[in-house]
C-alpha cells in the first residue's frame, strides 16, 4: 500500500478530473469521493488531536482486527457520517484548498502521543498507530473507486 503522502500526490493528479463520473461504478462523481476522502482525513486528525490520551482504554474490536488486517474496506457497505459528506458543489480550488489542509493536518500525527485516540461508528475507538493505518485503507477505498471511475 502507498503512503499517505503518495496517497496524497495521486490524489491531486485526479483533480482536474474532478467532473468525471461513471454511474456503473459509482453514483458519485471523482470530485465527491475526493472531497470525502479529505474530509476524513482532517476529521480523524482534528478527533485525534482534541482526545485526551489518557482515558484512552484500548478493547478488542473484531470488524477493527479484520479490516485493518487486511487493508481493505469493502465497497457499497459503509455509511459515511453527515460530517464528511460534501454538502455544496465542489470546485478546483476548494479540493486543492482542502488537500493542503490534509497535507498540513497528517504532518501533525507524528506530533501526537500513541494514545491519542478517535472514536469510529463500526470500529470504536482507534488510537493514533491505528487510526494512521485506516486513514491510509480509508483513502485507497476511494482511490480504487477513483481510478474505476477514470477507466474507459
Amino acid at each position: 500500500m502507498q503512503t499517505l503522502e503518495q496517497q496524497l500526490t495521486e490524489i491531486e493528479r485526479y483533480i482536474p478530473l474532478l467532473k468525471e463520473e461513471n454511474l456503473a461504478i459509482s453514483k458519485v462523481s471523482v470530485a465527491w469521493q475526493a472531497d470525502h476522502l479529505l474530509r476524513v482525513i482532517s476529521s480523524i486528525v482534528r478527533a485525534l488531536e482534541q482526545s485526551d490520551p489518557i482515558v484512552f482504554k484500548a478493547k478488542f474490536n473484531f470488524w477493527r482486527s479484520l479490516f485493518l488486517a487486511l487493508n481493505y474496506l469493502p465497497r457499497g457497505k459503509g455509511k459515511a457520517p453527515k460530517k464528511v459528506i460534501p454538502k455544496a458543489e465542489i470546485i478546483e480550488s476548494g479540493l486543492r484548498q482542502q488537500l493542503s489542509f490534509a497535507r498540513d493536518n497528517t504532518l501533525q500525527l507524528e506530533k501526537f502521543p500513541a494514545s491519542t485516540h478517535f472514536s469510529h461508528p463500526v470500529f470504536g475507538e482507534l488510537n493514533k498507530s491505528q487510526a494512521k493505518k485506516f486513514i491510509r485503507i480509508h483513502t485507497e477505498h476511494h482511490l480504487k473507486i477513483i481510478r474505476d471511475i477514470l477507466k474507459n
